[in-house]
């Protein structure tokens, strides 16, 4: 596998780069079925990954910006996340986003995910396994094979990612995961 890195948005860190960070050793080949080609995957987003198949998938997240029921099918979430219309949102089919809006994304679902959310909350596509890291170099996902590093130690700035929450945090007990911006 060949690999490079390019840089595709601004420059300000995601990690905080010391003697605890590490990856997992090799590069995964993504799964990009869940993705478009020219999806752009930044630093610090949710990677789950299997070593024995060295195979990884992104697992979409968003942080909620407004509050919402326990009976709401719409939430407002931040924008950059990486769901799209088909796919899922909290285990619930998406029907339709709304991208209008300069300061939120609508992201509107066909069944309630059922439990309210505050904001700050962060929303997960659906379940995931036990081995997830973050993903270390950012790239644009092409045709042929995507490679992977993983991250799963070290600190990352969690306000410049599209989320991570209590949930995924706690499959990633060696990554520190700071409030700061």
């Amino acid at each position: 596998m060949r690999s490079s890195v390019t840089t595709y948005s601004g420059s300000i860190p995601v990690f905080q780069i010391d003697d605890a960070t590490r990856s997992v050793q090799g590069g995964f080949t993504l799964d990009a079925s869940n993705l478009a080609l020219g999806t752009i995957v930044g630093r610090g987003t949710v990677i789950q990954f299997d070593e024995a198949t060295r195979s990884a998938k992104v697992v979409k997240t968003a942080k909620v910006v407004e509050n919402a029921t326990a009976t709401a099918t719409a939430y407002k979430v931040a924008k950059g996340s990486l769901f799209a219309v088909g796919g899922k949102f909290g285990g619930k089919v998406i029907a339709s986003i709304d991208t209008t809006d300069a300061n939120f994304d609508l992201v509107t679902v066909d069944a309630t995910i059922g439990t309210a959310q505050k904001v700050g909350d962060v929303i997960v596509e659906e379940a995931t396994t036990d081995y997830v890291g973050l993903n270390y170099h950012e790239f644009k996902v092409h045709d042929g094979e995507n490679e992977v590093t993983v991250l799963v130690s070290g600190t990352v700035y969690e306000r410049r990612t599209n989320g991570i929450g209590p949930v995924l945090g706690a499959k990633m007990p060696r990554v520190i995961r700071s409030q700061s911006y």
